[in-house]
This record gives structure tokens, sequence and C-alpha cells, in this order.
């Protein structure tokens, strides 16, 4: 004896369709998101990068030997009388 096939259900189907059309957007939005985390993930890097680099350069400048320290040539020492 042959079962008899169940009836169409077009609720469930209305349904299963529902829930594609959810998650594909769902899936657009993941991916949206994915994106922007990477764009964000990338920016620090950088970020991090670039200050460990200008740290490294802040220490070395701080650790040489300073330079002759400028200083200006005084001006001549000048008698109230030669003052016109």
């Amino acid at each position: 004896m042959q079962l008899p096939s169940p009836p169409e259900n077009h609720a469930s189907k209305r349904l299963i369709h529902r829930l594609d059309r959810i998650f594909a957007e769902i899936n657009v939005v993941l991916l949206a998101l994915a994106i922007g985390f990477a764009m964000l993930d990338l920016t620090c890097f950088t970020a991090l990068r670039a200050s460990t680099a200008i740290a490294q350069i802040t220490v070395a400048a701080e650790t040489e030997v300073p330079a002759q320290q400028w200083v200006p040539a005084a001006a001549p020492n000048r008698a109230p009388s030669d003052i016109r």
C-alpha cells in the first residue's frame, strides 16, 4: 500500500521564503560590518606602527649627545658717551 503524500502547507513555504529573504539581508549587513571592521583594524594598525616609529625617533633624539649650544654673539660694550 502506498502512503499518501502529505498535504502541501503554504504557510511553511511562505515562512521559508520569508526567512530566506531575511537571511539574505542579514548577509549584506554582515558583509558591510566585516568591511568596516577590516578598515578600522587597518587604521589602528597603521596608527600603532606610526606611533611606534615616532617614539623610536624621539628616544633616539633624546639619547644623542646634544650639539654645542648656540650662543648669540655678544654686542660690543659701548660706553654711554659712544651712543648718539
